[in-house]
């Protein structure tokens, strides 16, 4: 096992080839813990502030309550962390990976891997955000990245964001995301969760706030979930705030969970909240929800969908609202689908508006629908 403790300072420059800040590396396991201040730059490469690997079995673990800043050309991580049997990250300090390229860049706040089990906990003191910006190429910012075989948390407290933006071409940003081959892979925020993409002439932007995909997925949100993406001239953009995906999908919402998408002459797309269960999805709002679409093109905003193949259970007690303004201009406060059996529930509030303006073919339309709930065999609204 393999162990680095920094209390110091610790700074490394680079060119084109990858630059490290600390790098433990242990056969059976690795751990790093830094209450220092952690610097490294590249000219022309990459950059990795803090690297821990477990090379063949073993548990990795990253402690940081100090400062990781990076700055690289074409890539950075904040923290990179990857385990055989599970690796942690815990964050109580402050994690910045930035990445600023002609073509194509990409940044990670912090990125965790393990075969079976991920964890990430940013407490309540904590900050990760990850920046990438492009002239020509995509522009890629992740905030937090974990991926595990058999099961994946992330649980946030601090701040997490991602912002990415190219002159010329597209922008991804994801604040946060956790992903399995199987199991379970949940997101829990307490905190605040930022993600802005902007792209752009003719080119495509993309922001989501959080995305869990696995077998049993979810996202619990207490707190605040923001994402944000605009387009230049005839570009698009799309933007979810929260996002889940596997054979059983749910997201339970009793904070803030904000889409805001814009485009010039373009096409914009927002989504609140959204679900995809090949088995089972479950949809719980107490908070709120708005999403918000604005472009001289044609818009589409929906409030939260919820779509399980087997069973789709929806309930809101709190507040949906879903406005969009453009040429051509599609509004949903709740989109509900399910083949076998899918259940809406109405205790709250849910308001749509679609506003039609001029669009560049010369027409008005907007359509607007408050809840549609689907189903083939059995598909009640209660309200």
């Amino acid at each position: 096992s393999a162990t680095a403790d920094n209390s110091g300072s610790v700074s490394a420059s680079g060119g084109q080839d990858q630059t490290i800040g600390i790098e433990s590396s242990g056969y059976v396991g690795s751990t790093v813990t830094n209450s220092g201040w952690v610097s490294a730059s590249s000219s022309a490469g990459t950059a990795i502030g803090v690297q821990a690997e477990a090379i063949y079995h073993g548990d990795t673990t990253v402690q940081n309550g100090g400062t990781i800043q990076t700055s690289g050309y074409d890539l950075a991580f904040g923290i990179k962390a990857s385990g055989g049997n599970s690796s942690t990250v815990e964050n109580s300090g402050y994690v910045s990976a930035s990445a600023g390229a002609v073509e194509s860049a990409g940044a990670y706040g912090a990125s965790n891997s393990s075969s079976y089990l991920s964890y990430l906990n940013n407490y309540a003191s904590g900050t990760i955000r990850a920046t990438a910006q492009t002239l020509y190429g995509t522009a890629l910012a992740v905030g937090t990245y974990l991926q595990g075989g058999s099961g994946v948390t992330l649980q946030n407290d601090g701040a997490i964001s991602a912002g990415a933006s190219s002159y010329y071409g597209d922008a991804l940003a994801y604040a946060a995301v956790a992903e399995g081959s199987y199991g379970t892979g949940q997101i829990i925020n307490g905190g605040d969760i930022n993600a802005t993409a902007s792209a752009g002439a003719g080119a495509s932007s993309r922001a989501v706030g959080a995305l869990a995909a696995t077998s049993a997925a979810s996202i619990v949100n207490y707190a605040n979930i923001t994402a944000m993406a605009t387009a230049n001239h005839g570009g698009s953009s799309s933007v979810v705030g929260a996002r889940v995906a596997g054979a059983n999908s749910a997201i339970y919402n009793h904070g803030d969970l904000n889409a805001s998408a814009s485009a010039i002459y373009g096409t914009a797309d927002a989504t609140g909240a959204d679900i995809y269960a090949s088995d089972t999805a479950t949809f719980y709002n107490a908070g709120d929800i708005a999403a918000n679409a604005v472009s001289n093109g044609a818009v589409t905003v929906t409030g939260a969908n919820s779509v399980g193949l087997y069973n789709s259970y929806a309930t809101n007690t709190g507040t949906i609202s879903a406005t969009g303004t453009g040429g051509q201009a599609t509004a949903l406060g709740m989109l509900h689908e399910s083949y076998y059996a899918a259940y809406t529930t109405n205790d709250g509030s849910v308001s749509v508006a679609a506003v039609g303006i001029l669009a560049p073919y010369g027409q008005f339309e907007a359509v607007a629908t408050g809840i549609y709930n689907y189903s083939v065999h059995s598909g009640p609204v209660i309200n």
